[in-house]
């Protein structure tokens, strides 16, 4: 029973007699029976009492992420050791660089860091540490400092220069100010010089550009340039001991560094603890003798349950009767809270805990881990989210580094850009709302942490189907950026609430993929899902046709066959139209029939620009899912011309690491002839062909082959546009890229990259090179839209090119450079606003001019692109508030501002001033301004009248809705000061 049993790792003899032998530093060490994370629990306790740096030795990049957060979970100080990128790719991998040199950093500081790393992160070339230490630029307050001396430090260290600093490994200069992004902070700092003399250091947003934090010092940190002798073992001191999680790493290169040399000789003087599942497999090695050290712990696997709650809540009883104690792993607080609201239901109370190790029965402990395991000998059983949910749940951990900048300007897209919904703007988690406990089990089964722009958008989706008027609602999301979950959780409110939902879906692919991932975490509930596509005979169309009319089928998804005249619904709530971007005229003008009746969620990476302005203009709700999933890397893109060694060396490249490749030609004719082709680049290849023309079981077996890793290759057409995720997938070429639409491209490339490897897109176009205008330019902006989250940045460059097209009929392109895009815009708007019975008034911007230099000069803000987007700024600004930020700006990023800026803003003020009054037009020259008045001015003519009658003649009116008014003579700042007391005294003669 519980209180005859330890209750610490110290009253667990295997775990003392290794810890003795860890102290003592015997050199050979063996631990077997180890299960899943009691690895982790096993290596963190020993090295707590006595903390030094430690390496943990893995096979792969999923195993060190695994490693370091079980570490963590159980009370240590783990990082990850980034591998090399592949050798062959250059791409941009400072991040990587960054988080190696924090790395190095921190064990020279001497901290007690448990590193996990990959033998080829162990073996790559990085400078020793004496060349480290001497490369690094050390800065603080009052320092004296040679600008230039710095910023050839800063090239030297592999730093790299920008116009704006964005991203680590970037720096500027901008006269006495220099913007730096090392590895040491998440965010850049900035050193603003008086002279040659540090007056502050400060931390910067790389979004707003705006100061945050003043810091007393800074360290520098090099980034790679400096000559590479050295690996990771020379910063770590000798005591440092190596953990093996699989011995056979000592013997042979694993397949991420098939260049690497055995570690075994590596490691030969370093004391090692290897791991292992079965007891004596294999002795540990060391200098050729045998293990001094095997202890067999005996944990044990535990069983999954996979979202089946009573099935859990009958293991817990029993084994809290048995005297077990019972920890369960949730990866936050909010899942923590919603786990225990499930037990609730189920008769268990659990109680938070904060430690792993207490008397407590049933505990809920937040942090993640990976597996859980059972110790009988402690009388202590782990479940992760691993066996609770039936798969792991993945935190999205804040990245390392900060990266972006803010959108300034429709037409200037760039790196980083952030859109904000005019109404509902950036959006934030606002709290917790009580929810039924089905729909908790639903929501705790989703195995990701949910983004802030996720939860906004499940929030927004539910407001709309409670309201009265159905929900028409367009979620745009970059691939892979969790739009299905949303639509999942519609879905799942709409069959709680006694409705049916159809999910349509442009591809019987794509509809295979949603039936699969819909089934499985409909699994639990009692609601039928079916597919209805081409993929079903026609008797199982027949049945489920009959089954949506009678209402025994509550989810049914399928192809545009769920638009066909014999399909109807019993009591259809919800309609969700996956890559709305996808479908024709015929099938949309059928979708919106629906409208006026069941409420409909669209999805979409890169909606049509006649899609998208709706959004914008308030004809549609838009919500945009901006933050990109766990540690997703963007794809890098290359333009190339056709030729065999371009395709042999991608293909090469690819299934040297392990992975897979998709090879688009979207010529059915030639697709057969394509595919020999390949074969014969890559002959050990698995190469499988697939194409729409294909009989439904053929595709599917294609389909299925290259899904679960049975075929190395895919010669397809665009059939793969959308709905395959398969991580292994990290290269695509796309043949003839020149003949595809931009949306098509981006989807098509959207198939790669949905893991931490880098992945690559090749577009290849003719051998000779010729293409028209139309395929260059959008080529060229797919290149150029590369960063995570791009897609509705595309679709907003699209609607600039081609202009929104006819929101009433069918027409889906058109042109406004007629009129020009800013003007309609405002056209579409006032007519929207006439439509909702709202008042159309515009307001009137003033025109001011004035004698005074007034502008951002060069040498002030040297970077053309960024003195537009302050323009463009300034002439947005509506309020004194507004300006006064926009001042402060200035002087935090590019210094305090010569007299041309100084007179800009002033007269930025009086426009500003000028607009709430109805004024058009104001000149101010020669000791006279003229004030130009519009006929919607909401001033009082009577007060006006006696304000002139009491002027003594300074003010008059020269014509209708025309004041002219005398200014005293002098400098700037006497007009200035004039022009602001006569707009405070028209201010009071509003009616």
């Amino acid at each position: 029973m519980l209180e005859t049993q330890p209750v610490s790792l110290k009253d667990w003899a295997p775990y003392r007699a290794l810890a003795g032998a860890w102290t003592r530093g015997d050199v050979c060490l063996r631990a077997s029976g180890l299960w899943g994370s009691a690895r982790a629990l096993v290596v963190g306790a020993l090295l707590e009492p006595d903390p030094r740096p430690c390496l943990v030795l893995v096979s792969s990049l999923a195993e060190a992420q695994r490693w370091a957060g079980d570490l963590r979970f159980f009370g240590g100080r783990a990082v990850e050791f980034p591998p090399p990128e592949p050798r062959l790719w250059r791409g941009r991998h400072r991040e990587t660089d960054a988080a190696r040199a924090l790395v190095c950093h921190r064990l020279l500081s001497g901290e007690p860091l448990a590193v996990v790393a990959t033998p080829a992160a162990l073996t790559h070339p990085l400078p020793d540490p004496a060349a480290f230490r001497a490369a690094t630029v050390r800065l603080s307050v009052g320092d004296r400092l040679d600008r230039e001396l710095l910023l050839e430090a800063l090239e030297g260290a592999g730093y790299e220069r920008a116009h704006t600093v964005a991203e680590v490994g970037q720096w500027s200069v901008r006269g006495g100010i220099v913007d730096v992004f090392g590895p040491a902070d998440r965010r850049p700092v900035r050193i603003e010089l008086f002279g040659d003399e540090i007056e502050s250091l400060r931390l910067f947003d790389p979004t707003s550009q705006r100061s945050t934090d003043s810091l007393p010092e800074v360290a520098l940190l090099p980034l790679g340039r400096a000559e590479a002798t050295a690996n990771l073992l020379a910063y770590l001191p000798p005591r440092a001991p190596v953990v093996l999680d699989q011995p056979e790493l000592l013997d042979a290169p694993p397949e991420d560094a098939p260049a690497a040399q055995p570690l075994a000789g590596l490691l030969a003087d370093r004391q090692r603890l290897e791991l292992g599942l079965l007891s004596a497999a294999a002795p540990a090695r060391g200098r050729g003798e045998a293990a001094r050290t095997d202890l067999d712990f005996g944990t044990l696997s535990v069983a999954r349950f996979d979202g089946q709650f009573r099935q859990l809540a009958g293991e817990l009883t029993r084994w809290i009767g048995e005297g077990t104690r019972v920890r369960l792993a949730a990866s936050d607080t909010h899942q923590a809270e919603s786990l225990r609201q499930i037990l609730r239901e189920h008769l268990l109370e659990a109680t938070p805990v904060g430690t792993f190790w207490g008397p407590e029965r049933l505990g809920v402990v937040v942090g993640e881990c990976s597996s859980g395991f059972a110790v009988p000998a402690l009388g202590i059983v782990l479940l992760t989210e691993e066996e609770l949910f039936g798969a792991r749940r993945r935190t999205l951990r804040r990245p390392r580094y900060e990266r972006g900048a803010a959108l300034t300007a429709f037409t200037d897209l760039a790196l980083g850009d952030l859109v904000v919904h005019e109404d509902h703007g950036i959006g934030r988690y606002l709290g917790l709302r009580t929810m039924p406990v089905g729909d908790r089990e639903f929501e705790a089964a989703f195995r990701f942490e949910e983004t802030p722009d996720q939860l906004r958008a499940i929030e927004e989706v539910k407001v709309d189907m409670e309201a009265e008027r159905p929900m028409d609602r367009l979620v745009a999301g970059d691939v892979g950026y969790g739009k299905t979950e949303v639509a999942l959780r519609a879905v799942f409110k709409a069959v709680a609430d006694g409705a049916q939902a159809a999910i349509l879906v442009p591809t019987t692919v794509l509809a295979q993929q949603h039936r699969s991932t819909f089934s499985d975490r409909f699994g639990p509930f009692p609601a039928r899902v079916e597919l209805l596509s081409r993929f079903r005979s026609p008797r199982e169309q027949k049945a489920i046709v009959e089954g949506l009319r009678q209402g025994t089928v509550d989810v049914v998804i399928g192809t545009h066959r769920l638009l066909s005249k014999d399909v109807a619904f019993k009591r259809l709530g919800l309609l969700v139209v996956d890559e709305e971007h996808r479908f024709g005229v015929a099938a949309k003008e059928r979708i919106k029939q629906l409208r006026a009746s069941v409420d409909v969620l669209s999805l979409t990476a890169t909606p049509i620009p006649r899609t998208l302005y709706m959004s914008l203009s308030g004809v549609r709700d838009l919500s945009v899912i901006e933050t990109a999933p766990l540690e997703r890397l963007p794809v890098e893109t290359h333009i190339c011309r056709f030729s065999r060694e371009v395709v042999r060396e991608a293909l090469e490249r690819e299934l040297q690491r392990g992975g897979q490749v998709f090879f688009v030609h979207n010529r059915i004719q030639s697709l057969s002839s394509m595919a020999r082709f390949i074969q014969k680049m890559a002959p050990d290849a698995r190469v499988v062909m697939a194409h729409g023309q294909l009989k439904e079981r053929e595709l599917e077996a294609v389909m299925v082959k290259f899904m679960t890793g049975q075929a190395d290759v895919l010669v397809s057409t665009a059939i793969v546009e959308s709905g395959l995720d398969i991580p292994a997938s990290n290269t695509i070429i796309i043949n003839r890229a020149d003949r595809f639409g931009l949306a098509q491209l981006y989807q098509l490339r959207g198939r790669v990259g949905r893991e931490r490897q880098q992945a690559y897109a090749y577009l290849l176009v003719p051998a000779d090179g010729r293409m028209d205008e139309q395929a260059e330019r959008r080529l060229r902006v797919l290149q150029e839209l590369t960063e995570l989250g791009s897609g509705f940045k595309l679709a907003l460059r699209d609607l600039e090119i081609r202009g929104a097209g006819n929101l009433l009929g069918p027409a889906q392109h058109g042109h406004v450079a007629a009129v020009g895009f800013d003007l309609y815009t405002k056209l579409l708007e006032e007519a929207v606003r006439n439509l909702r019975g709202q008042t159309t008034e515009a307001p009137v911007d003033p025109v001011v001019s004035v004698d005074v230099e007034a502008y951002l000069p060069e040498a002030y803000v040297p970077e053309v692109n960024q003195r537009l987007a302050l323009y463009r700024r300034l002439t947005d600004a509506r309020s004194p508030a507004e300006l006064a930020d926009f001042q402060s700006e200035l002087a935090d990023r590019f210094g305090p501002p010569p007299a041309a800026v100084e007179h800009l803003l002033e007269v930025v003020a009086i426009r500003i001033g000028a607009g709430p009054l109805g004024i058009e037009k104001l000149e101010a020259r020669a000791g006279r301004a003229v004030i130009k008045f519009a006929p919607s001015t909401p001033l009082s003519p009577d007060r006006l009248v006696r304000l002139i009658q009491g002027s003594r003649g300074r003010l008059r009116m020269s014509r209708e809705f025309a004041l002219e008014a005398g200014l005293p003579a002098g400098d700037w700042r006497a007009t200035r000061d004039a022009l602001l007391e006569l707009l405070d005294q028209l201010k009071r003669l509003v009616a």
